[in-house]
């Protein structure tokens, strides 16, 4: 009966385990970066941006566009212009006191002292700053999902080389179980390896509480749903990095701030510049310019209008305005010089540490094959009684922490390239 059921369990558990892979998915670093950024704000942020530049743009054109206005009085008087003089037979009339207007007013820029063209610089300074910000703002996200992603991988590691060690000391536990039966060893041997077992058991629970944490965040953060079998896996990435291509997003964002205080200044020096305007009216009513006509008549005016201001020369507005300006210049100024400074010493510390770990895995993987040489004599020492549980246990730990070792200083190289790439911008 037994004979029977065993093929049949055997079945079932094959089954399950590839019914358990079928329902994996694999969470790679690019896939949760583009996930991240779609959803995030930052794709919608830069079609407003846009759509605003260009809405701007075309309030700031206006001004060079004609002003037509329509305009109407009517007005009484109680006395009215009238000729002292008078001549025999003739009649000099007299205004009416009721006197009526309608008119249609043109007033055309010719000269605005570049306040039209200053708009549009200080419309594209705005415009460019903010897609430096969501550019910004998307390292941000970016960096946030590395540290994530590569987190998550290091608790899946962890967890891998536990289930390494796990099944070798499972199967280690049937074979001195085996001999406990023959009166070979002791109770004792099994009870340290089922110690052992548990506290490994105890570890594992540990990782898949952080990993579940993890995921779930990652979740949160890029609209991803992510399951406790779900597998972290890491792709090769390219260790090849240059700096011809330098483009901070820290320092692009400073660099878009002072081209705004730029603008902002032409633009101050374009308002307290002179202007010239023409200026139009057709009208119908009366008087006309005849003002001693009585009679309804059409007329028309035209004129050209020359403004200068000089009020600032006495206020000082113009110059305090400025100075302003090169107020906020001279500070921008500083935090660059501060930004590159402090890019560059993380630059340097990131590809220090990235050579250091080149060298470290070269010795984890030496380290790695002399431990496991050691725990396999150890492992046969054990099985003839010459060493304790202890002992092989204690070897069997080692193999582990230098499997860890090197997985983890993997894991940290890729890091560290991706955190290197950030920084410049090449992302």
């Amino acid at each position: 009966m037994n004979g029977q059921k065993l093929p049949l369990l055997l079945f079932i558990s094959q089954f399950l385990f590839q019914a358990s892979l079928m329902g994996q998915q694999k969470i790679i670093l690019s896939d949760l970066r583009d996930a991240a950024l779609k959803s995030s704000t930052q794709m919608s942020q830069q079609t407003l941006t846009d759509q605003s530049l260009k809405i701007n743009n075309a309030l700031a054109k206006i001004g060079y566009l004609p002003k037509l206005s329509l305009g109407g009085t009517a007005s009484y008087q109680t006395d009215v212009t009238t000729l002292p003089i008078s001549f025999p037979g003739v009649e000099i009339p007299s205004p009416q006191k009721d006197q009526y207007k309608v008119s249609l007013d043109l007033q055309q820029t010719i000269y605005d002292g570049g306040a039209t063209r200053a708009g549009l610089a200080m419309n594209a300074a705005n415009a460019h700053l903010e897609s430096v910000k969501v550019i910004y703002d998307k390292q941000k996200i970016l960096e946030l999902t590395d540290q994530l992603f590569y987190g998550g991988l290091s608790l899946q590691i962890q967890s891998e080389n536990l289930s390494i060690l796990e099944n070798q000391l499972e199967q280690k536990l049937a074979k001195v179980n085996e001999n406990i039966s023959q009166g070979t060893m002791s109770k004792l041997s099994a009870s340290q390896i089922k110690v052992k077992l548990i506290e490994l058991s105890q570890q594992q629970e540990m990782l898949k509480a952080k990993s579940t944490s993890t995921k779930q965040t990652l979740g949160l953060l890029t609209g991803i749903n992510l399951s406790d079998t779900d597998i972290f896996e890491l792709q090769e990435t390219a260790s090849t990095m240059s700096k011809k291509e330098y483009a901070s997003p820290e320092i692009n964002l400073l660099l878009a701030q002072q081209s705004l205080v730029s603008a902002a200044d032409a633009l101050t020096d374009a308002k307290f510049a002179p202007k010239l305007s023409l200026n139009a009216s057709l009208a119908y009513g009366r008087p006309g310019l005849n003002f001693l006509s009585r009679d309804f008549d059409t007329y028309g005016l035209a004129s050209l209008q020359l403004r200068i201001p000089i009020d600032h020369f006495y206020t000082k507005q113009k110059m305090h305005e400025k100075a302003l300006n090169q107020l906020k210049m001279d500070a921008i100024d500083d935090q660059l010089t501060n930004a590159r400074r402090g890019i560059n010493i993380k630059l340097q510390n990131i590809e220090a540490d990235i050579a250091q770990l080149e060298n470290t895995i070269v010795k984890d993987q030496e380290l790695l094959e002399l431990r496991q040489d050691i725990a396999k004599t150890i492992e046969v020492q054990y099985d003839n009684g010459i060493i304790t549980e202890r002992d092989y246990l204690e070897e069997l730990e080692n193999v582990n922490v230098a499997r860890n070792n090197m997985a983890l200083h993997k894991i940290q190289l890729a890091q560290a390239i991706d955190q290197w790439k950030l920084l410049i911008g090449n992302f």
